[in-house]
């Protein structure tokens, strides 16, 4: 997992130019390629829809071959699995309980 801040940090420390990670909110793709520019590791193209707000995307199980949509917290219509983002750590296939917005809102006020 990478982090827009994290690239701007290591961007900084090389001698970069210092523009972070960005990507696009109405979908793309995204394609990891090796050392030699031209080997292609990985690729995975994203629609809007999968990258809303509160909503991450990613492989599961952690490393596998599928990728989902962890929309525990912006639930997808039709509903995914409930997975909830877990940046940092391995990805868990543990569902969560359903709640609306203003009830998450409202553990923080």
């Amino acid at each position: 997992m990478v982090y827009g801040n994290e690239s701007y940090a290591w961007e900084d420390a090389n001698g970069f130019p210092r523009s972070g990670l960005s990507l696009n909110n109405s979908g793309d793709t995204v394609t990891l390629v090796a050392a030699d520019l031209v080997t292609v590791m990985d690729q995975v193209v994203y629609t809007a829809t999968q990258v809303l707000d509160d909503r991450a995307y990613g492989r599961l199980p952690d490393g596998g071959p599928e990728w989902q949509v962890f929309d525990g917290l912006n639930p997808t219509s039709p509903p995914t699995k409930g997975i909830v983002p877990s940046p940092g750590a391995a990805n868990q296939a543990s569902p969560v309980e359903q709640s609306s917005w203003g009830t998450i809102k409202a553990l923080f006020e």
